[in-house]
């Protein structure tokens, strides 16, 4: 079964505490083999993955690259640009380094307006 296989390979490339490994590579799979079927759906979860330095967030970003729809890899496009490639495209974004989303900084506004608008069909 494709997910299982998913889930083995997630948990082969990352390295969860063992509590929680089978539920965590669940998640990760589910989602991933969402964004394959997004526009059947009238609104989309984001995936918000968080942790200290140094505790693998970009690695999960690494192997999500590998199994997303159209993965889009970014820690600094501007606003314009991910609208424009996610609009001609369509695909799956994933920000790393997203905590710069927090500062107050008008670009950081237009890329939180982006996402905030982002996750519903139509917007």
């Amino acid at each position: 079964m494709l997910f299982q296989e998913i889930c083995k390979q997630i948990v082969w490339y990352l390295d969860f505490p063992p509590e929680t490994a089978s539920g965590t590579a669940a998640t990760l799979a589910l989602w991933a083999m969402f964004t394959y079927v997004y526009p059947a759906w009238r609104a989309v979860p984001y995936l918000a993955v968080g942790g200290p330095l140094g505790s693998g967030k970009s690695r999960v970003f690494e192997v999500l690259s590998r199994i997303c729809f159209r993965p889009l890899q970014s820690s600094n496009m501007t606003a314009p640009s991910l609208f424009r490639t996610l609009h001609d495209s369509g695909g799956t974004l994933l920000l790393d380094e997203a905590e710069r989303l927090r500062d107050g900084s008008p670009e950081a506004g237009e890329l939180r307006s982006i996402l905030l608008s982002g996750y519903k069909a139509g917007s």
